[in-house]
């Protein structure tokens, strides 16, 4: 009889746990439900990264009286068994090795890439270049998402697609601007896990020339042909390619260790002074082989890019003299020069951009079920985000000196 009532007390117990449970489970579910449908109710519409609301976007306009400038097209979902069909538009033969990659190992990996114009009915998105845009734009499927990629600035972007026909065709943007809708930049500086030895010393009193730079663009809008000419009357520099005197090997990286060795800075003077735009003009530079010293004038937020002290950023000097004289100072001081060598030999330049930016795009595909349409004729403003020097071979900017303003 102890025994049987034991049996009967314990099974009371499990009775008792399992309906406690039981309405703990349902309490839960019933909470969930109510949460989801107050969410559906509130923001069906609004399911969106806030980057795609970011009116102030590098590439798109401003706000007009409908939906505050964006009208949002249905997307369906696909299960995370489903493939999205990414299809890059006329692309160059030198970039179809990178279109194909897998993206096996992205977080979202239900995306398949092609550059098959025969699936352009059928792609999920389709990414145009800005300089391969066809006079009239192709047929859009309703449920497409149409996506502008670019690595120039805007300056160089314009012409290319502030064309009539193309007007309100693009959902998203892909550029090396942190604020489109896929960042893309051309490079990063990762720490260098193997460092070569090098004897400093050595490097140094081997280099018997100050500065060189090779250009082919001439007279870009950043004036940076300007600004050489005038640093040229206090410190010497010699100008390779096709706006110089000067002649390298057409193989660009021996030409660059040619000039690594003779030379004690390189001029990294990009075409356009706008935030984010950081070109191989610079990445190229952290190549542990070359060692010379980098002078940037590029991007007004480079600190953002490059580590400090290991480079030489235009922007801290008033006019090209007074640069020239912190040349000259450093170049003469082994000590303080080698040691820019050192700080920079512990970085190096890392090349995975495309394939992060094509794993951030798979992720937005599947988080996301709304994509945006701008509708207003004047597509994007470049205000607040690119410099043009009044006088073009003037060098400080605006937060320091009234000689640059912001292009609109």
């Amino acid at each position: 009889m102890i025994m049987i009532h034991m049996i009967g007390n314990r099974n009371l117990e499990i009775v008792k746990y399992f309906l406690w449970l039981t309405t703990v489970c349902s309490l839960l579910c019933f909470h969930a439900l109510s949460t989801y449908n107050n969410f559906n109710q509130c923001c069906k519409n609004k399911l969106v990264s806030p980057r795609f609301m970011d009116i102030k976007s590098m590439y798109f306009g401003g706000p007009n009286e409908k939906n505050g400038g964006v009208t949002f097209l249905n997307r369906r979902m696909l299960s995370i068994n489903e493939t999205y069909k990414i299809l890059w538009h006329n692309s160059p033969s030198y970039f179809l090795k990178k279109a194909h990659i897998s993206l096996r190992a992205c977080r979202f990996n239900n995306c398949q890439i092609t550059t098959d114009l025969g699936q352009m009915s059928v792609a999920d998105v389709v990414i145009f270049r800005h300089n391969y845009l066809p006079k009239k734009p192709p047929v859009k499927q309703t449920d497409q998402i149409w996506i502008l990629y670019g690595q120039e600035t805007p300056f160089y972007m314009r012409k290319s697609y502030l064309k009539k026909a193309w007007l309100g065709q693009f959902n998203w943007s892909i550029t090396y601007g942190h604020t489109s809708d896929i960042s893309m930049p051309y490079a990063s500086i990762a720490k260098e896990v193997i460092r070569a030895k090098k004897n400093y010393s050595d490097i140094y009193r081997k280099k018997t020339k100050q500065v060189a730079w090779i250009v082919s663009h001439c007279f870009a809008v950043s004036g940076r042909d300007e600004y050489v000419q005038k640093l040229r009357k206090y410190i010497s520099v010699d100008v390779y390619g096709k706006c110089g005197n000067l002649t390298c090997s057409r193989n660009g990286s021996e030409c660059m260790d040619k000039i690594s060795k003779e030379y004690k800075f390189y001029l990294s003077f990009e075409n356009s002074l706008c935030k984010d735009y950081v070109s191989e003009k610079v990445f190229a530079l952290y190549n542990n082989k070359y060692s010379i010293i980098p002078v940037i004038r590029g991007a007004p937020n480079i600190d953002e890019f490059v580590p400090r002290k290991t480079y030489i950023n235009v922007f801290d000097f008033e006019n090209p003299e007074i640069l020239a004289n912190y040349l000259l100072s450093l170049g003469s001081d082994e000590q303080t020069y080698s040691s820019y060598l050192q700080e920079k030999d512990k970085f190096r330049p890392y090349y995975a951009s495309y394939y992060r930016a094509m794993c951030s795009l798979c992720e937005k595909l599947n988080k996301y079920n709304t994509s945006k349409v701008l509708e207003n004729s004047s597509w994007f403003t470049i205000r607040n985000n690119c410099l043009v020097p009044q006088n073009r071979s003037q060098i400080v900017i605006k937060d320091r000196a009234p000689d640059y303003w912001y292009w609109d």
